[in-house]
This record gives C-alpha cells, structure tokens and sequence, in this order.
C-alpha cells in the first residue's frame, strides 16, 4: 500500500507540542522545541538515526538572519 506524507498523522504529543506555540507568532525561536520533538519522532535515536541541525548566518541582506538545515544520518 502506498502512502503519501499527506497521509500521516501526528501522534497526539507531537499536535500539543505545535499547539502551546501562538499560532500568529512571528518569533521562529518558539517552533524550535515542537520541531525537535517532531524530529526525534520521524528519526528516533533508537533506529540509530542522529539529528544534526547546521545554522549558518545569511549573508544576503533584506532576509532572515539565519538559515537553518536539517540533516539525518542513520
């Protein structure tokens, strides 16, 4: 059977976490815990996977101060 991403649904931990953020919130600092959270349930260290977020500042004037990457290893 195949399944789309839009096909999963979080658990019911993962939602409350997403739900304490402000939902017009325009400081991206508050979605860094629920988005850990998410990323510890998708790749969980007990299937030998690692998160390892890469922060690199922008040097482009006029957009955010830092970008932010995401890469899995397992």
């Amino acid at each position: 059977m195949d399944t789309s991403p839009r096909d999963m649904v979080w658990n019911e931990f993962i939602r409350e976490q997403f739900g304490l953020v402000y939902p017009f919130t325009t400081d991206e600092s508050e979605l860094y815990g629920p988005c850990n959270a998410l990323l510890d349930d998708l790749f969980p260290v007990s299937e030998h996977y690692q998160v390892s977020p890469q922060f690199k500042p922008n040097e482009l004037p006029g957009l955010c101060q830092w970008t932010s990457q995401f890469f899995t290893f397992s």
